[in-house]
């Protein structure tokens, strides 16, 4: 399990990376996209103005008024709807990295708790290798006791047979 929380730590680190970056790229288009929206919009505007200036002065008199009126509250109107796009798109663009940054609170969390539980894990390791040694030696001091405690009982046996051996012999053999 510890390779599990080792692999799936390294997959948070590297899902937070990736999603970082994403973040930036992001951030970096949408900027790009603005300026050059900004500046298509500023091109467009100056041509829309210079074709309605032509109209106005290839026009009569008197219309002049009502088109310079006219141009004016097309322009209104367009820098209105054009406004309204950039708030929408920068409205989008606000929720997603939101979004992302909350996604990316959740993994740190996540990792943070996975570096918690690899700690915990650890410390458990090293206690039970330290009880495993204790459990060892404790074993190895009991054996070396039941050896010698059976040598030893095994050593008087023998001396008690050979002693046993030896009266029935001059029982048997020693004259008497």
């Amino acid at each position: 399990t510890e390779r599990k929380v080792q692999k799936e730590l390294e997959t948070v680190k590297r899902e937070r990376d990736r999603v970082r970056e994403e973040r930036e790229l992001e951030q970096s288009r949408w900027e790009a996209q603005k300026a050059q929206m900004e500046v298509q919009f500023a091109l467009s505007l100056e041509q829309q103005m210079s074709e309605r200036l032509q109209a106005v002065h290839e026009e009569n008199a008197s219309y002049s008024t009502q088109l310079r009126q006219q141009h004016r509250k097309q322009l209104l109107d367009l820098s209105a709807r054009h406004e309204r796009e950039l708030a929408a798109q920068l409205e989008q663009s606000r929720s997603e990295r939101q979004g992302r940054e909350e996604k990316l609170r959740i993994l740190s969390v996540r990792l943070a708790e996975l570096q918690d539980q690899l700690g915990v894990m650890a410390a458990a390791k090293r206690k039970l290798e330290t009880q495993r040694e204790e459990l060892v030696s404790s074993l190895q001091g009991m054996m070396r006791s039941h050896w010698a405690e059976t040598l030893r009982l095994l050593t008087n046996q023998e001396q008690v047979c050979w002693l046993v051996m030896v009266m029935c012999w001059e029982t048997l053999f020693v004259p008497g």
